[in-house]
């Protein structure tokens, strides 16, 4: 259901934001939290199919499945150079589908969350083959969109170490950008903590190419509010690789 109500509000509301709230009282609350006794619950998987792979920047695109009712939404991020689908199975029986269209990336990791998946990655798909929609559950099709001509420049320009640069502009307000470089395809986590050490935002959790990204920060926390000036620091965790660098932020 939780699935479902972001769906509806992204395709037929056109939000740009998804916020989920609760409110209960009496000593059995039936509590509906994403979060209970520190233990992530089922719709907190559920809403990590949405918000783990369409990032800010990301642009709704069209999406449809033929043949059978599976509410698709599809986004793609030109800054990220990358494509989410997102894919609901209500049945109680596995779909078979095949993924077709133009500038779809040469292949797609499939992420699932049912009774027995918790937002885990289980195939690989590649444009144009079958492939098996769980029963009763919600899939993220992700991959990159880079072109066989970007791909080329970037083999050519593969950096040899990994490398997190100094933001720029820094000090700023009200935002920067964070530049980075991988010498591999590598599992990359950005993020900028606090004084405290406490985390504020996430601004990449992704599988990037080898090459040279870009990310911008744009002076929000995890749940979209303004953060307070002060010195803030930006790490990035990709392969054995950890480096961090110190931000200052001016309101």
């Amino acid at each position: 259901d939780l699935g479902g109500n972001i769906f509806n509000a992204l395709a037929y509301g056109n939000a740009s934001a998804w916020v989920y709230w609760e409110f209960a009282e009496g000593d059995d609350p039936r509590a509906r939290g994403l979060v209970l006794s520190n233990e992530p619950t089922s719709r907190y998987y559920v809403s990590k199919q949405y918000y783990r792979f369409i990032r800010p920047g990301a642009v709704r695109v069209d999406a449809a499945v033929t043949g059978g009712e599976i509410p698709s939404l599809a986004f793609k991020n030109e800054g990220e150079s990358t494509v989410s689908v997102v894919l609901i199975n209500s049945n109680t029986v596995p779909q078979v589908l095949r993924v077709s269209g133009p500038g779809l990336p040469n292949t797609l990791d499939m992420y699932t969350t049912s009774n027995f998946r918790n937002c885990d990655k289980i195939q690989t798909v590649s444009p144009g083959g079958l492939f098996l929609l769980p029963a009763s559950s919600i899939t993220t099709l992700y991959g990159s969109t880079v072109t066989s001509v970007e791909a080329a420049d970037k083999e050519i320009e593969v950096p040899e170490n990994f490398a997190l640069f100094q933001n720029f502009p820094n000090p700023f307000n009200p935002a920067t950008t964070v530049a980075f470089q991988v010498p591999k395809s590598s599992a990359v986590i950005l993020a900028v903590y606090d004084i405290m050490g406490r985390e504020v935002r996430v601004l990449a959790d992704a599988v990037f190419q080898a090459g040279r990204h870009k990310v911008q920060w744009d002076g929000l926390d995890h749940s979209g509010s303004r953060v307070s000036s002060g010195v803030y620091f930006i790490r990035i965790r990709a392969d054995q690789y950890t480096a961090v660098k110190k931000t200052i932020l001016l309101r």
